[in-house]
């Protein structure tokens, strides 16, 4: 790094319509369509987090929360992992990561209610 230039790693969702269209109920459960707009992004990351703090603080019922907990667990390690690479610069890592937070964000896709 320079004295006035960052090198930074970043991680966006490129197309959040389809990151929508591939993962439907999880964008339904995380951001319902009745609650208030979310504010800022609702890319893949954004989603992680939404679906943590929902299925955590018990906004999703006892069947499915117990059945997402185990995939959930895994996306929220792997978007940490992801996290700490960027923070370290470690592009071909993060790269790696992010079809973990992906494949585990479909694992949930499939086991998550209908909206």
């Amino acid at each position: 790094m320079g004295r006035f230039l960052q090198v930074r790693v970043t991680v966006t969702t490129w197309d959040r319509d389809r990151a929508a269209e591939a993962f439907p109920r999880l964008y339904a459960l995380a951001w319902p369509v009745e609650s208030t707009p979310a504010a800022g992004p609702q890319g893949l990351l954004e989603l992680v987090q939404a679906l943590d703090d929902r299925i955590r603080l018990g906004e999703v019922p006892g069947a499915d929360r117990k059945a997402m907990l185990p995939a959930l667990g895994r996306a929220v390690a792997a978007k940490g992992a992801l996290e700490a690479a960027l923070a370290e610069r470690e592009a071909h890592t993060a790269d790696k990561l992010t079809y973990a937070v992906e494949d585990a964000l479909g694992e949930l896709e499939k086991i998550a209610p209908k909206p």
